[in-house]
């Protein structure tokens, strides 16, 4: 009370009406059960948010309610049970990175399981309503129940799409490097995944896979032919 939450570090206003628009919570220490009534949740005008440690909380389906949101980070944020539908409401997203693991996770040191699960309609309502995505990571989040075919219709503003360690099996999509925009793509530690990409000439990739740069395929190389 009587302070300016504008002047606060990794607050961040907008400069005419003053409304908070980017809270970053991701070094900030703040640990412990996120409360599912919090006034947080009214703050209608935020366009970025960083989470940090709220083990074994959920992600709540209000997590749906920021009409202007652009930008979506909890990775590592230790949230558990099922993304809810709802993150697909947030159709203004560029960036959603719901990943599991820590940068540390990622060069080799892994968490245990995961304890997020993402289900089919879920994620047929991130096809169908981010259509100005660009960025998304679900590293870790178990979805052993989806068809990797889901992915197809992915927006064509995709550059990066991670899903490394997700459980997925079956055939991954050779149509997924039609995507006019794809950089960058991971499906690492997914061993039970298969699939054959398109045969052309790799030594002019950025043509060949429509500006593909990178490629990650550990563990799947026994499955994944190129």
């Amino acid at each position: 009370m009587g302070t300016d939450c504008c002047s606060w570090d990794r607050v961040s206003c907008d400069n005419i009406t003053s409304e908070v628009i980017s809270l970053d919570l991701s070094c900030s220490c703040l640990s412990g059960t996120f409360p599912s009534n919090t006034t947080f949740f009214l703050i209608l005008s935020l366009q970025r948010l960083d989470f940090n440690d709220f083990r074994k909380s959920k992600i709540f389906s209000k997590f749906g309610r920021f009409p202007s949101l652009t930008q979506l980070n909890l990775s590592s944020s230790w949230f558990s049970s099922l993304v809810p539908y709802e993150i697909s409401y947030l159709s203004n997203l560029v960036s959603l990175h719901l990943s599991y693991h820590s940068s540390i996770d990622l060069i080799g040191f892994h968490a245990p399981g995961p304890i997020l699960t993402l289900e089919k309609s879920a994620v047929n309502g991130i096809v169908q309503n981010l259509t100005k995505v660009r960025e998304i990571d679900l590293d870790g989040i178990d979805m052993s129940s989806i068809d990797p075919n889901s992915f197809v219709n992915l927006s064509y503003s995709l550059t990066s799409l991670s899903l490394l360690g997700c459980h997925l099996w079956r055939k991954f999509p050779d149509n997924i490097s039609k995507l006019p925009n794809i950089e960058y793509l991971s499906l690492d530690e997914n061993a039970k995944l298969n699939g054959q990409f398109p045969k052309s000439n790799w030594s002019s990739p950025l043509v060949v896979l429509s500006s593909f740069v990178c490629l990650f395929l550990e563990n799947c190389l026994n499955h994944l032919t190129i």
